[in-house]
């Protein structure tokens, strides 16, 4: 005749050692922790990944521009320098004046070429970036750099206390960070509990052999028991719990130090951003009066003023070209530290 099939039931509790939902689940736990973590890191990576393409961008667009000033100042040298030569040639000038302005030719021509070179090289290096081939054609959208002109200097109103504040609840680094000392801070209490005495409660119980035609679930047999571990020699767990404690000490120096990071990269954020808008005024001022002075410098040598040699122009020009790199670079960096002040936060 068919029998029952065999059926025990068994239970284990821990009493001391090993007790409750925390120690039980740590390893689970950890390994949730680390899923997370891992999700984190990559977003945050993704979110520098994508901030550092767009300024390295935006460099690109600001060496083609200061290689189209290059080029301007190029051509206006080859201007003057015409100009100065048929003043030569109709005795209003020297030829030592020729020389001069033969020579500022040249040099603008190098600078040209210079920042031509430089152009390139930074194309090849953001093509490595993106991971494309350095035969791939790429055409720069300089509309960018005229909705940036047109944008101006947009404030960020955040102090360098609030962007502390948003960043602990917001970057996801972070959270990482005070997530990691959570679990330092977990793993001494389940460290400690290793400490304890084992004291275990088992409770089993067995179905009897039996027929289907005669089934009586009554008909069982049950034992309980408690086993005591006393905990004679400890001196694994010890050590686990003594590493347990370096680490907690350890996460916690950790945590301290990148928060304190955290605060001054905000703080010198906040800072540069206003040094950079300072500066970019500053430029623009300084070009106006680039302007101003070549103007001047050119009509008083037309002029015939007393004084007025070709050199001065030179210079003049010269101020002028750097200025206009100067501001092109100035609205570019203030921009990118603009971006590097949101993401911080």
């Amino acid at each position: 005749k068919p029998k029952v099939p065999d059926l025990t039931l068994k239970l284990t509790q821990p009493l001391l050692r090993g007790a409750g939902a925390d120690v039980a689940a740590e390893v689970l736990k950890l390994a949730e922790r680390e899923v997370v973590y891992e999700v984190r890191d990559f977003s945050s990576y993704q979110k520098k990944f994508a901030l550092d393409v767009v300024k390295e961008y935006l460099d690109l667009l600001q060496q083609a521009d200061s290689m189209r000033i290059s080029y301007n100042s190029y051509t206006n040298s080859i201007f003057f320098r015409t100009e100065i030569a048929a003043r030569a040639d109709a005795g209003l000038l020297a030829e030592f004046d020729v020389k001069q302005a033969r020579k500022d030719e040249y040099d603008a021509k190098l600078s040209y070429i210079a920042s031509t070179n430089s152009f390139q090289n930074s194309l090849d290096i953001f093509k490595q970036t993106l991971s494309l081939p350095l035969g791939t054609a790429i055409r720069l959208d300089f509309e960018v750099l005229e909705d940036i002109n047109k944008l101006g200097l947009p404030e960020v109103p955040i102090t360098d206390l609030a962007g502390y504040r948003l960043a602990i609840t917001n970057r996801l680094d972070f959270l990482n960070h005070i997530d990691k000392f959570e679990d330092a801070k977990r793993n001494v209490k389940v460290a400690r509990n290793g400490l304890r005495p084992g004291l275990t409660f088992e409770a089993d119980a067995n179905l009897r052999d039996q027929l289907y035609d005669s089934f009586e679930p009554n008909e069982y047999t049950s034992t309980l028991k408690l086993k005591l571990d006393l905990p004679l020699s400890r001196l694994r767990e010890r050590n686990d719990y003594r590493k347990s404690l370096i680490t907690f000490e350890s996460q916690l120096r950790k945590l301290a130090a990148e928060l304190d990071g955290l605060r001054n990269g905000i703080r010198a954020d906040v800072r540069n951003l206003a040094r950079q808008k300072a500066n970019y005024f500053t430029q623009l001022e300084k070009q106006k009066n680039a302007e101003e002075n070549l103007l001047a410098t050119r009509e008083r040598l037309r002029l015939g003023f007393p004084g007025v040699r070709t050199q001065d122009i030179i210079r003049a020009r010269n101020s002028l070209t750097s200025a206009q790199q100067a501001v092109s670079r100035a609205i570019v960096d203030y921009h990118k530290t603009r971006l590097d002040l949101q993401r911080d936060v």
